[in-house]
């Protein structure tokens, strides 16, 4: 459970002093929340809308050191998030699943092949591996039947990890509430508390919730954290004239399975840009990405969900028809589609988005930390980094506190729990997703709870745990981000909310005014942000 008690008992409660106050809700924020509250700090995180609501909920869903970054030079990003990756891989069995991936390698490709092996063997060897396998025809037909013989020359085979990031990011909050922390969704920051020095003391807060908009409150801190990526709320500029952020957006496509029948991940070098691209079979569907660009517009909507725009669905489309000319990939073979915008630390230089590294910077401002910049798959490292700057504020030593990275909470109940109503598959799929709460998971559901929702690997009982335990207010938190029913089936997942509306009645106690309510707001949400065809909406 994210809340050990209710929302109105935590608020209640809040108005108490503070070591650490760290804004954002996404994995930089869960990660540093994670590791102050095991430290013993006494720490709040506070997240304006959901829960990995930004980019967090939307990135490509790899745990991986980046084989682009390998290309642009950039080894001092690869190699620690090689070894993160690794780690992850054997902490979180289940949550980060290895997988493999098959880079191809094109006719269209301006590089040498022996470039390409050379760089695929310098990545596995940062993994402790020795080389690769390659493939050719008629091997390649037989491991991923339908890419063209014409186009492809060739197949290496390399190591990922695959995961889930919005789960990811509710477990890494929910080990933080574990050690003692508490962390609130929908709880905006207005504004910074400071002294007439200009030194930050703390936050002022609004509950975001219909029921207690007009609640606002005051709380001190011995040390405020932003971590709310491309979010910014309050970032004094003119004092830190040495980092400029550069935002950079980042779409993908989810396609129906019947349209594209691949059983493997594959990369390969946009025929157009030479920018790789992925495409990788995720719950259920084949997950396609993706894009690198400028964002020049937000729009005007102070929490704005970014969506794909037309230009950027041609050009994936484009590079998977070039691979699978006679399977004909289009506008209506997608199930979903969603953007995630990136803080990137503009190196001044870069022309290309593509090329700007993806180095994190953190600033210090007046008492407020801020992080900019880096990768999910080293959330662990950044934030050990934002903690061991604010030691300073915090005064550890005296205190008689330590910063080390924590590790899980392994699950520890009998490991044979559940086997006689889920498959070795579903376990390990629950227990990535909810770690050592899944023996509470299994006896919270009821028997019909172990059903399958049609056409999907997800449980009626994920809806009825996630209503009741993890901290969802709206729909689109429920089926966008606890679950995926909104990404991986039509329509958001329309044909389903007749199936699932009992449980939500049940355990979130809505009436059938607020029930209809959710669904024509989730529903316009889903199309403006979410749909094959956003710029319809």
């Amino acid at each position: 459970m994210i809340w050990e008690t209710s929302r109105e008992q935590i608020w209640q409660a809040l108005e108490t002093p503070w070591d650490v106050i760290i804004i954002g809700g996404g994995i930089l924020g869960a990660g540093i929340f994670f590791e102050a509250s095991a430290a013993g700090l006494k720490t709040l995180l506070l997240e304006a809308r959901d829960f990995s609501f930004g980019t967090s909920s939307r990135s490509g869903k790899f745990i991986h050191g980046g084989l682009r970054y390998l290309r642009n030079g950039q080894v001092e990003v690869t190699y620690p998030s090689v070894r993160e990756r690794e780690h992850l891989i054997a902490e979180l069995p289940g949550g980060i699943q290895k997988v493999s991936m098959h880079c191809l390698r094109l006719y269209t490709d301006r590089f040498s092949p022996a470039r390409m092996q050379i760089e695929l063997a310098i990545y596995e060897l940062m993994a402790g591996r020795l080389g690769f396998e390659k493939y050719t025809f008629p091997d390649i037909a037989k491991i991923c039947p339908g890419l063209s013989r014409t186009h492809v020359l060739a197949m290496y085979k390399y190591y990922e990890g695959l995961m889930d990031d919005a789960r990811l990011v509710l477990r890494i909050i929910r080990e933080g509430v574990r050690r003692g922390g508490v962390a609130l969704n929908y709880a905006q920051v207005l504004s910074l508390r400071r002294l007439e020095s200009g030194k930050v003391v703390g936050v002022i807060v609004q509950d975001q919730t219909s029921s207690a908009v007009n609640r606002v409150l005051e709380l001190d801190a011995s040390l405020v954290i932003q971590a709310t990526g491309y979010w910014d709320i309050e970032l004094d500029k003119k004092k830190n004239t040495q980092t400029k952020v550069r935002k950079s957006r980042g779409s993908h496509l989810l396609i129906d399975s019947k349209a594209l029948p691949i059983a493997v991940g594959l990369t390969y070098f946009h025929p157009h840009d030479q920018r790789i691209q992925f495409l990788v079979p995720w719950q259920g569907a084949i997950l396609a990405g993706t894009t690198d660009i400028d964002e020049v517009e937000r729009g005007e909507d102070e929490f704005y969900e970014p969506a794909i725009t037309q230009s950027e669905v041609d050009y994936l489309l484009s590079g998977i028809n070039y691979l699978f000319p006679d399977i004909k990939v289009d506008q209506h073979s997608l199930l979903s589609t969603f953007c995630g915008l990136r803080p990137l630390v503009d190196d001044g230089v870069s022309q290309n988005v593509s090329k700007v590294s993806r180095r994190h910077h953190i600033i210090e401002q007046d008492g407020l930390l801020s992080v900019i910049g880096g990768k999910l798959t080293t959330y662990r490292i950044i934030a050990h980094e934002v903690l061991k700057v604010a030691q300073k504020y915090l005064r550890l030593n005296k205190k008689g506190l330590k910063l080390k990275i924590p590790e899980f909470t392994p699950f520890r109940a009998d490991p044979t729990i559940g086997n006689n109503m889920l498959s070795y598959e579903q376990i390990q799929r629950l227990l990535g997703s909810y770690g050592s709460d899944f023996g509470e998971f299994i006896r919270f559901c009821k028997p019909d709870d172990f059903t399958e929702i049609e056409n999907t690997s997800t449980l009626l009982g994920e809806i009825r745990w996630a209503a009741h335990n993890e901290a969802v207010v709206h729909l689109d938190d429920l089926l966008i981000r606890r679950v995926r029913l909104g990404l991986i089936l039509p329509d958001g997942g329309k044909q389903v909310l007749s199936f699932i509306k009992p449980i939500v009645h049940s355990e979130l106690q809505w009436d059938e005014n607020r029930w209809n309510f959710e669904v024509k707001n989730y529903l316009k949400r889903w199309q403006k942000s979410y749909s094959p065809s956003p710029w319809l909406s």
